[in-house]
Order: C-alpha cells, then sequence, then structure tokens
C-alpha cells in the first residue's frame, strides 16, 4: 500500500475535520483525492464544482467537515483547479496525482472493511 493510500485510509474514517489538518503532506493528500475527481481540460462552473466536492465528502472526505465554499477556494489556491478572472468557469490543469481514478473510493472501502472485520473479531471473542 503506498504512502498516499495509507494516510488517505487514516485521515478520512473517524473524528470530524473542522478544519485542514495542520501537516502539509495531510492537506496534499486531501486536495488530491479530491482533485482526481475533475476531468482534465473540461470547463466547470461552480455549481458543478460544489456537487463533487460534497459528493466527495460523503464518499472519500467522510470526516471533512470543512465547508465546500472553503475546499473550493483551497483547491484553486493550491492550484488542483484553475478559476476564470470572472470566477465563473472552472478547470483542472493537466497534473499527475498519487491516487488514479476512483482509487481513494476503493481504499475509504477496504479500511472500513478491514475496520468491520476487526470488529467482529474483537465481538466474537
Amino acid at each position: 500500500m503506498s504512502d498516499f493510500a495509507k494516510r488517505l485510509a487514516q485521515l478520512s474514517p473517524g473524528s470530524p475535520l473542522v478544519n485542514f489538518p495542520n501537516k502539509p503532506r495531510d492537506v496534499e493528500i486531501l486536495l488530491q483525492s479530491l482533485a482526481h475527481e475533475f476531468e482534465s481540460g473540461r470547463i466547470y462552473n461552480e455549481a458543478s464544482i460544489d456537487s463533487i466536492i460534497m459528493q466527495w465528502k460523503r464518499e472519500v472526505g467522510r470526516r471533512v467537515e470543512i465547508d465546500h465554499v472553503n475546499i473550493r477556494r483551497r483547491l484553486v489556491d493550491d492550484l488542483y483547479l484553475n478559476r476564470s478572472r470572472d470566477g465563473r468557469e472552472y478547470s483542472a490543469p493537466e497534473r499527475l496525482v498519487e491516487a488514479a481514478v476512483g482509487e481513494s473510493r476503493k481504499i475509504i472501502e477496504d479500511e472500513l472493511d478491514a475496520r468491520a472485520a476487526k470488529r467482529r473479531v474483537h465481538e466474537s471473542d
């Protein structure tokens, strides 16, 4: 399992994150996980971006309670998304991320399955 996968599995399920993590690498992992949800070169409007962020929060960033507006702003500030001057259009730059499309969801599913298996073992003892 890659460093990205291990850390994402630790960051996502668990106690709520009401702010971005303090460690830059943790912020990078969360943002990379979200960034690969966007298609390179496609133009998005703000509502589409917000919808993708909220879906990611439900499925991957389960403990991230950071407002979608702040997440969107951070994606732009950290260059994971480009925003037009008038703020109406967004696009994902072509860039490599450490996770393949869909990998973040699988990482979280596997982590939740492993935790459930551990609980079952403890409950049967």
